[in-house]
């Protein structure tokens, strides 16, 4: 076991951080963030031990640690309000769907609108699925196309470790030929 530090995150561009006071916040301290311009995290035993500048942070690393290097990038604590109402009774999966099938359904109206207006043949499809690469190419064979055109954000190092590519997963698990912009 590493003595010192588990793991350190360093070199963020701004650390964000919600540090305050020792008891839950409430009006407006809940608008209250702390930046730390060329920021730090140690993180010992899975729990952050230490945030704050690089340099306070780096001074106090084992050489054991494992450092992540976030690139330059924005690190910040994922906000997540998993709270839900006894009115609901359960999850709203249900809902959620509905919703986001409503709004594909109102995108690809509107461009199968300007495709008509254009005069080119244009079919539409959406699906809602936790595996989109997988979605994409299900439809491209249910289509029967004979290629698909993706956009990619070219995401690389700790941001393409974080958010993946949908892009990258399609070229890889598809044989029908992919056209990528960039």
């Amino acid at each position: 076991m590493i003595a010192a530090a588990d793991l350190a995150v360093v070199h963020c561009s701004q650390l964000i951080t919600v540090a305050g006071p020792a008891r839950p916040r409430i009006g407006n301290e809940l608008r209250e963030l702390a930046i730390v311009p060329d920021g730090a995290l140690r993180i010992r035993d899975g729990r952050i031990a230490a945030a704050g500048p690089r340099a306070e942070i780096e001074r106090g690393l084992a050489a054991e640690t494992k450092i992540v290097d976030a690139g330059g990038c924005v690190v910040m604590p994922g906000f997540v309000d998993a709270h839900t109402h006894a009115v609901f009774a359960g999850t709203r999966v249900d809902e959620y769907e509905r919703r986001a099938a409503q709004s594909a359904q109102a995108i690809l109206a509107t461009v199968a609108s300007q495709a008509k207006g254009a005069n080119i043949a244009f079919a539409t499809d959406y699906a809602l699925s936790d595996h989109p690469a997988t979605a994409i190419v299900e439809a491209a064979r249910r289509h029967g196309c004979d290629a698909i055109f993706m956009s990619t954000h070219a995401r690389t190092g700790w941001s393409a470790l974080v958010h993946g590519s949908e892009t990258h997963d399609v070229l890889v698990n598809s044989d029908i030929p992919t056209l990528v912009y960039r």
